[in-house]
């Protein structure tokens, strides 16, 4: 029996002094989750969990595989737990791009989240 082979997590970072807007991250996430992926959205900015809370998309109803969380509402340690024990085809870390080149957030944070993450897929934004 062919052993299935293991295919590495992918990481999306935007280009040096770049950062995708809001309505190319919510297109992205919402399509994955329209093709039936399992996506995860963790907000890292009170702004941009807003944005997400009043986002209204026609598609959106019914929509149950698309996850919306405030990063600041548990521990590094429940996130790491957390993204363990989901399976994900999408994680989008939006806002953690802007925080980290403001120096407001630690890279080994970031880098806590993406290694624990059981995604296909992992975009920074």
């Amino acid at each position: 029996m062919k052993q299935p082979t293991h295919i590495p997590k992918r990481l999306a970072i935007p280009a040096s002094g770049e950062c995708p807007d809001f309505g190319t991250v919510a297109r992205l996430a919402l399509n994955c989750a329209l093709l039936g992926m399992q996506v995860c959205v963790m907000c890292f900015t009170q702004e941009v969990l807003d944005r997400w809370t009043g986002y209204s998309h026609p598609a959106l109803s019914g929509i149950m595989l698309l996850d919306v969380l405030d990063c600041n509402r548990a521990t590094l340690s429940d996130w790491k737990k957390m993204l363990q024990a989901h399976s994900l085809d999408l994680l989008v870390l939006h806002g953690a791009t802007n925080e980290l080149q403001a120096r407001r957030l630690a890279v080994r944070y970031v880098t806590a989240l993406v290694d624990a993450a059981a995604a296909d897929m992992v975009v920074l934004a």
